[in-house]
């Protein structure tokens, strides 16, 4: 039900956190674990905001994605055209009288 990438990008920013400022990173760590549930609510929402995502990303892909099975077919059908007669357009001959 989580996706593992938000559960990574929050363990990621931990550790950012941890590295520039050490007591908020360990007062927010302890928060989390006091405030479990809160916690494990904020990382269900966030799962889904990434699945939401990734849905989006794959709807409005222009190029189908690296991984569409369709994408060869796609790129290597031809469409079969007919060439049209050309001709000089007419002129009107109204029109050319008033000038």
């Amino acid at each position: 039900i989580i996706n593992w990438r938000a559960v990574a990008d929050t363990g990621k920013s931990f550790l950012e956190m941890l590295r520039r400022n050490p007591i908020a990173a360990i007062l927010w760590g302890a928060a989390c674990v006091l405030l479990f549930p809160f916690f494990s609510l904020y990382l269900f929402v966030k799962s889904i905001g990434y699945n939401r995502l990734q849905a989006m990303q794959r709807e409005f892909d222009p190029g189908g994605g690296q991984n569409d099975p369709f994408r060869q077919r796609r790129e290597g059908d031809f469409v079969d055209f007919e060439e049209l007669e050309s001709k000089p357009k007419e002129v009107d001959k109204r029109l050319l009288d008033d000038e």
